[in-house]
């Protein structure tokens, strides 16, 4: 009976609405500093050990793989970044069960060719899931529409 009390009094403490508010709030931090793009602010955010991934623009390419280490992750996305501007996400649902945050959206950005200096517009559906343990994020995955990103590239040319 005291270690069912003490299991129900502990899980009570973890995963209290509290808890569940401060990670929505945490994790809201996050992702507005994400898609300002502003690297400083939201690395502060990223464990050590984070794996950041994207599997869907394995449509656009192949090659892509997950990347693991804060440093890493934070090279990659700044040069995935780079030649974009305009970029806002609009949310439309948020939640948080237990250390997974959700979010929902679209993403909206310009894209400017370096090579060409031609612009493209995107507007595309986007998915972010965050893991948390012990405040930071351990596990970032982001899940994009790219069919409707390789059409209206495709129809910008």
């Amino acid at each position: 009976m005291k270690r069912s009390i003490l299991f129900i009094f502990v899980f009570s403490m973890v995963y209290s609405p509290t808890h569940a508010q401060d990670l929505k709030t945490l994790s809201r931090q996050y992702i507005d500093a994400y898609f300002s793009m502003d690297q400083e602010n939201y690395s502060q955010f990223l464990a050590e050990n984070i794996t950041w991934s994207d599997p869907t623009w394995s449509e656009v390419d192949p090659s892509n793989k997950p990347v693991n280490g804060k440093e890493a992750v934070l090279a990659h996305l700044k040069t995935a970044t780079a030649g974009l501007t305009n970029l806002r996400y609009e949310i439309e649902e948020h939640f948080v069960s237990g250390p997974i945050a959700v979010f929902e959206g679209i993403m909206k950005y310009t894209f400017t060719d370096s090579s060409t200096g031609k612009s493209f517009n995107f507007s595309l559906r986007e998915v972010s899931v965050l893991e948390f343990s012990k405040g930071k994020i351990i596990k970032h995955t982001d899940y994009s529409d790219f069919k409707t990103w390789l059409k209206q590239y495709q129809e910008q040319q």
